[in-house]
């Protein structure tokens, strides 16, 4: 009997439904495993050479530069309120940004990881790594004293409008003024940090734990709904109270809890 007119039940068993239902097996195989090997090679830093990083990066370039004569705002990132924004609604021109740090990304990849395989630069890495959270949760800190510097010394640091040779200039000299203030508060973070007792105990108690949070959260949200001043004093005061209620008192002596 043909195969066409076999029956479903024995249609199963059939040598010719055996053998595609083992090459569609094979296809899914090789599916998955070129899948696994291009998560690899891009865990890896392998996946694309230079040729596409340049790639991507001169289409991005091309593509803001049409986005830009086009009409849409230079400045990537502004958000004032009725002012034209990329962000508020997200327009076109941040995909060719998009573009740009991926291809720079890839062009730039295998020197960096060359220079990373130094060992005075894997030190430097790790140490600005280190101090990349005290960096984000202090940074604040240093613009007041930065914008107040550039003011008394007559600094150019908001002239020139996004795109023109006076705002570069003025954004270095922000970016110098913030560096300078910002390199006292770090050197006490990092001072405080090495200095201060790491290894505290936890409170167990529910209502500890549950006093703890809301005063964390309510200021949090009191400083957000009072603004800068007087929304930071009251923030730092529910951070202080969360910080004393969410740890054992007394904090025992000798090893923490849990450790052998």
């Amino acid at each position: 009997m043909p195969a066409s007119r076999l029956p479903a039940s024995c249609w199963s068993w059939h040598p010719r439904h055996r053998q595609r239902r083992r090459h569609r097996l094979d296809q899914r195989r090789r599916r998955l495993a070129a899948a696994a090997a291009a998560r690899h090679r891009w865990k890896r830093g392998r996946f694309s050479g230079l040729g596409f990083g340049l790639a991507l990066l001169i289409l991005g370039l091309l593509w803001l530069a049409a986005a830009v004569a086009s009409g849409y705002p230079v400045a990537m990132v502004d958000g004032k309120f009725g002012v034209p924004s990329n962000l508020l609604p997200p327009t076109l021109a941040l995909v060719g940004v998009m573009w740009v740090q991926v291809g720079a990304v890839l062009t730039f990849e295998s020197p960096v990881r060359r220079l990373l395989e130094r060992r005075r630069i894997d030190r430097v890495v790790t140490i600005l790594g280190a101090l990349g959270m005290p960096l984000y949760l202090w940074h604040k800190l240093a613009e007041l004293p930065a914008a107040w510097l550039g003011e008394r010394l007559g600094l150019p640091i908001d002239a020139g409008i996004p795109g023109e040779v006076g705002f570069w200039l003025g954004r270095l000299w922000w970016i110098l003024l913030c560096i300078v203030s910002v390199a006292p508060v770090m050197v006490a973070v990092v001072t405080f940090e090495m200095s201060r007792k790491r290894d505290v105990v936890s409170a167990t108690g529910t209502p500890a734990i549950l006093v703890g949070g809301a005063a964390l959260l309510g200021g949090i949200i009191v400083s957000l709904a009072l603004g800068a001043l007087p929304g930071a004093l009251f923030g730092l005061v529910g951070v202080a109270a969360a910080s004393w209620l969410l740890r054992a008192h007394p904090q025992p002596i000798g090893e923490p809890l849990g450790r052998t």
